[in-house]
């Protein structure tokens, strides 16, 4: 909470964002009114459905949430001023994200961590070369959607 007593409406985790929750069913995302009809992916693996978030459109050839026909909402990607509940957010260094999930694991790929408060999802990260978060995203830690 705020403290004008407002729910924050930039925090991304540990259970979702807003009303719209890993796991969730996608008639029940697009029922939250938080997620945008399905948009065309480049791929779409094991059937899932790419969509935005309302409000926070990505580009055409990405989407900022993931949603599988078995196991529901995937992965939310953070838009720009969006942080996690330790206030990491985009453009934290990897000391930052370190101190605030000791777990970090760091490779070619990017970077995951837990998610303190949901033992189901990590946070990954993509990181420059300076180290700084350019992206990062909630998901489910075992799904079919994305890598």
């Amino acid at each position: 909470m705020s403290r004008t007593g407002a729910a924050d409406t930039s925090v991304l985790g540990p259970d979702g964002y807003g009303a719209l929750k890993l796991g969730m069913s996608r008639s029940a995302a697009l029922a939250s009114g938080v997620l945008s009809p399905a948009k065309p992916v480049a791929s779409d693996p094991a059937g899932c459905t790419g969509h935005d978030i309302v409000g926070h459109a990505t580009g055409a050839d990405s989407v900022g949430v993931y949603v599988s026909p078995t196991q529901g909402v995937v992965q939310i990607a953070a838009a720009a001023g969006w942080h996690t509940p330790e206030r990491i957010g985009i453009g934290a260094s990897k000391a930052q994200v370190r101190a605030a999930y000791p777990d970090l694991v760091v490779n070619t790929n990017g970077a995951h961590a837990s998610v303190p408060g949901n033992a189901r999802a990590v946070y990954r990260f993509n990181l420059d070369p300076a180290g700084k978060v350019t992206v990062f995203e909630l998901a489910l830690a075992h799904q079919e959607c994305t890598n």
